[in-house]
């Protein structure tokens, strides 16, 4: 898509700025394009653009009121009647108008932390005095001579870091930019956003800017093995065509309400009233308090979803894939993980409620059994990977119930850890009581599984998160922190005593690897009384189990480990075996 049209910027007050659109036009395209270099999308050439409809040029030419305190936003005005798309479109507008100057004096290079659509973070500045010979040739038109006489020329570069940010209004899947920090780049995404603005001036603190050219690129492997990645780009062009003094002004803003920052805005759930990130980010936090309706859908507001027709299509969905499992021929050409994909991804936006409403209505289906169990089926699964809270929600009530056998109950508990999506400290509580649950704790099997995911999930939550994790914290807050005193007063105590309690070796090293995938500096003591060998009863074997189970976290405690171990490397008396 190409957008063309007239962007008019009027002061209308110290640091207060007026902007509207004019004569907009737009065009898309889904062809193999020409240029100079027709291999790199920055330099295709795009077809013609044709005017906008009535309803959207209303939309684009609504005007937008702006404060700039040493290029920062502080307030955006704009009209309360704009659709989602359009206030983004207009954020991206200002935040490539403004530049954030330094706190204390402009120099040729600095740098400071930025809001833009992505969040607050990181920009590079770098200023460059371009010869005057250069000015016809470099990026024609981006600077006006007749404006510049006497003057110096100027480049501005700006660089932005979407890994380096105090705030963040995206979702970051890994931490692969961790890990290429560390050196190690091999599949990483590769998101970059250049802008350079142009202009002169007697010094770099006058520069009066003429144009600007701003590059974004994302590089991404859109499926999870060794694919050709797919590059989106985009590129704004602003070029200065006239200053004038004021002779109309521009038009009122119509039902006008305040932002107070240029973060990406997400659909609000209707009659809100929220105006910021912050705001944004407390409504979604509360929502945190009741893990079986909570649910976070960026593309659109939940409200103005028919959540019976999103039913009534997840069953239609079940039935068709069940059906298709049954037939041999051209099974291939089902793509049978596609739709399930698709489907989880719906699924993933349902309450633990409307969960119980799609099961009891496949359970009072008119089909066959064996269609019947194998949607049946099929559903549990789907929820089991989507992984929301709603979703554990309504697994641990089928568990509890003994709705499922012990069989089905086993792969959600030992797949909790790895598709938990948001392992808030109210979602973890609820998890608790399920590994306590007597239909858990009857099992022998079943309870060795839940404990062992139960201290998994408590270490990525709360303690310490592993760079391969990734949790929603910028939307919902915080998952847990080590300070979370039910670790210690609740959680540790409860298998401890498991411990305590186990009478076999077999049930002393589940019980010590459990601990030890726990990984708590208040465990360490217990397990070192084990690993001497300090507790009746205790066999080489279980001693064993209790080192091993302490790999992960040796390094972090290896002050208290490392004589423990050195001692028993060095005692002679010490088994071989």
């Amino acid at each position: 898509m190409s957008i063309t049209g007239q962007v008019i910027v009027q002061a209308t007050a110290q640091n207060i700025f007026k902007f509207a659109m004019k004569d907009v036009g737009f065009s898309t395209f889904n062809d193999k394009l020409v240029g100079t270099e027709p291999l790199n999308w920055r330099n295709v050439i795009t077809p013609a653009t044709t005017p906008l409809t009535a309803m959207y040029k209303q939309h684009m030419e609504s005007p937008v009121e702006f404060m700039l305190v040493k290029g920062e936003v502080s307030i955006v005005k704009i009209s309360s009647e704009e659709p989602q798309w359009s206030v983004n479109f207009k954020k991206a507008l200002v935040a490539s108008l403004k530049i954030q100057l330094p706190a204390q004096g402009i120099t040729s290079y600095w740098t400071v932390m930025e809001q833009g659509l992505e969040g607050k973070c990181e920009n590079t500045y770098q200023v460059s005095e371009l010869p005057e010979y250069l000015i016809h040739e470099y990026e024609q038109g981006m600077i006006k001579p007749e404006l510049c006489q006497g003057k110096k020329y100027y480049q501005i570069m700006k660089a932005r870091d979407i890994t380096k940010c105090l705030e963040r209004s995206i979702f970051l899947s890994s931490k692969t930019h961790a890990k290429c920090l560390l050196g190690n780049c091999d599949g990483i995404n590769t998101k970059s956003s250049t802008t350079r603005y142009f202009g002169c001036g007697e010094t770099i603190e006058t520069i009066q800017l003429h144009g600007m050219i701003n590059e974004g690129e994302l590089q991404q492997n859109v499926l999870a093995f060794n694919t050709e990645p797919v590059v989106t780009g985009t590129k704004q062009i602003l070029k200065l065509v006239a200053t004038r003094p004021i002779t109309t002004v521009i038009a009122a803003i119509v039902a006008p309400i305040a932002l107070t920052d240029i973060l990406y805005e997400f659909p609000k759930p209707m009659n809100s009233q929220i105006k910021s990130n912050e705001e944004q980010k407390e409504y979604y936090q509360l929502s945190t308090m009741d893990p079986s309706s909570q649910v976070f859908l960026p593309e659109g507001s939940l409200e103005s979803i028919s959540k019976t027709e999103i039913k009534a299509k997840i069953i239609e969905k079940l039935t068709t894939v069940a059906t298709q499992l049954a037939e041999i021929e051209h099974f291939g050409k089902m793509e049978i993980p596609s739709q399930m994909k698709s489907l989880k991804t719906v699924i993933s936006i349902l309450t633990t409620a409307d969960l119980k409403a799609v099961y009891k209505s496949i359970q009072s289906l008119t089909v066959s059994i064996d269609l019947k169990e194998t949607m049946r089926t099929l559903l549990l699964d789907t929820v089991r990977m989507a992984g929301t809270s709603p979703c554990v929600m309504f697994l641990k009530e089928m568990i509890e119930t003994e709705q499922l056998t012990a069989t089905e109950a086993l792969m959600p508990i030992a797949t909790l850890a790895h598709n938990l999506k948001t392992p808030t400290v109210e979602l973890i509580d609820q998890i608790f009581e399920l590994i306590k649950s007597p239909v858990v704790t009857g099992n022998p099997i079943l309870k060795a599984h839940a404990h062992l995911v139960f201290a998994t999930i408590i270490r990525k939550a709360c303690l310490t998160t592993p760079v391969t994790e990734v949790f929603p914290e910028y939307v919902f807050g915080k998952m847990c922190t080590p300070d979370n005193p039910k670790i210690s007063q609740v959680y540790i105590p409860h298998l401890v005593k498991e411990l305590e309690g186990a009478y076999d070796a077999e049930k002393q090293m589940g019980a010590i690897s459990v601990l030890g995938v726990l990984g708590h500096e208040s465990v360490i003591p217990l397990l070192l009384n084990y690993i001497e060998g300090n507790v009746e009863g205790c066999t080489p074997a279980v001693r064993t189990m209790a080192i091993y189970c302490l790999s992960d976290v040796t390094k972090q405690y290896r002050n208290i480990l490392l004589p423990v171990y050195s001692s028993i490397v060095h005692n002679p008396a010490e088994n071989r075996a």
